[in-house]
C-alpha cells in the first residue's frame, strides 16, 4: 500500500525538519514514488507467485479504509466520483452550503455500506494553483492560501476521522506566485504531456483510484449545470474498462444545463446511466454492490 499527502502538507512537515523541497521536487518524487511502489509489488508477484497489488491510498482517506484494505479481500471498492467544481463556483451561500451537505452525506453513505472507498477529495492540491488559473504570466510577490479553501476531506470521527489530518502549520500556505503560475502551466502541450504538473497528478491519482475500484458512482457530473471534465472522464474510463458504473444527475441539473456542458453531455458515455430520482440511484447502487460482494466472496473460495 502507498499512503500519500497532499503537496501542502509534504511540504510542511519538510520544511519543519530543515528540508525546502518546491513543491516540483515533490511532485516529481510523488511519482517516483508511486512508480517505485508498482515495480516493488511486480517483483514479488514474479518471484513468489503470490497475487500482490500495490493500492494507492491518500491519507485523508477514513481510518476504516485502510483496515478493510488490509483485513477483508472480499470487501467491494468504489470509486466515489463527484463534482467540486459546481460546488466551489456556486454562487449563492445557501445552495452551495445545501450542495455540500448533500455532497458529504454520498461519501459518508458510501463508507457507511462498509465499503472500500476512494475519494477523490482527500486530495486538493489544486488549491495551489487556483487563485492564478486565470493569469497570463508571472507576478512578483505571494499567494496566500486559507484553510478555508481546502475541500472538507472529514467524514466523521472515529473510524470516518481520516487517517492522518492536516499539519496545524500548513495554513495559511504561502507560495511565491510564480510558482503556483509555473505548477499550473503547460508551456507547449503535447499529445503526450498535455496538462500541467498539478493537473498531471490529480489525474494520474483519481484514474488510479478509478482502476483499483471494483465499480464507479457518480454524483451530480453536471452539478447546477456545470460539466465536470473530472467526473466525465472517470465515467468514460470505467466504462473502457469494463467497470460497473451509475450516476445521480436530478433534473434540478438537467435543467438549468449551460451551452458549455451540452457538449459534454452529448459525449457521456451510454454505459454510464444518469438517473434523476436520487431513490432509484441508491437502489441500483444497492444492487451492484450486493453482487459484486457476491463475486468476490465466490472468487475467494476458489
Amino acid at each position: 500500500m502507498t499512503v500519500f499527502d497532499d503537496l501542502y502538507a509534504m511540504q510542511a512537515r519538510l520544511r519543519r525538519a530543515g528540508n525546502r523541497y518546491s513543491y516540483r521536487d515533490l511532485v516529481l518524487w510523488l511519482r517516483a514514488e508511486l512508480m517505485m511502489a508498482d515495480l516493488v509489488a511486480e517483483e514479488v508477484v514474479a518471484n513468489t507467485g503470490l497475487p500482490t497489488k500495490n493500492f494507492v491510498v491518500g491519507v485523508k482517506h477514513p481510518k476504516s479504509i485502510v483496515r478493510r484494505l488490509v483485513n477483508h479481500d472480499t470487501t467491494p471498492k468504489i470509486y466515489a466520483a463527484y463534482s467540486i467544481t459546481g460546488i466551489v463556483r456556486e454562487l449563492d451561500p445557501s445552495t452551495k452550503k445545501r450542495l455540500l451537505k448533500e455532497n458529504v452525506e454520498y461519501r459518508r453513505r458510501l463508507n457507511r455500506l462498509g465499503a472500500i472507498v476512494f475519494d477523490p477529495g482527500t486530495l486538493d492540491d489544486r488549491i495551489l494553483v487556483n487563485q492564478v488559473l486565470e493569469h497570463k504570466g508571472p507576478r512578483p510577490g505571494l499567494v496566500t492560501i486559507h484553510r478555508s479553501k481546502r475541500w472538507p476531506y472529514s467524514l466523521g470521527r472515529g473510524t470516518e476521522a481520516p487517517i492522518l489530518s492536516d499539519p496545524l502549520d500548513a495554513f495559511p500556505i504561502q507560495i511565491p506566485h510564480i510558482e503556483a503560475f509555473v505548477l499550473k502551466t503547460t508551456p507547449q502541450p503535447t499529445p503526450h504531456r498535455p496538462y500541467s504538473d498539478i493537473d498531471a497528478l490529480i489525474t494520474q491519482i483519481d484514474l488510479r483510484y478509478v482502476s483499483q475500484a471494483n465499480f464507479v458512482t457518480v454524483w451530480r457530473p453536471f452539478c447546477r449545470g456545470r460539466y465536470s471534465s473530472g467526473c466525465f472522464w472517470e465515467a468514460k474510463i470505467a466504462a473502457d474498462l469494463g467497470k460497473k458504473a451509475v450516476a445521480f444527475c436530478p433534473s434540478e441539473d438537467l435543467e438549468v444545463m449551460s451551452s458549455e456542458s451540452r457538449p459534454l453531455n452529448d459525449k457521456w458515455p451510454s454505459e454510464v446511466r444518469l438517473i434523476e430520482q436520487e431513490k432509484e440511484f441508491w437502489s441500483q447502487v444497492h444492487d451492484i454492490w450486493n453482487a459484486e460482494r457476491e463475486s468476490l466472496s465466490k472468487r475467494s473460495v476458489c
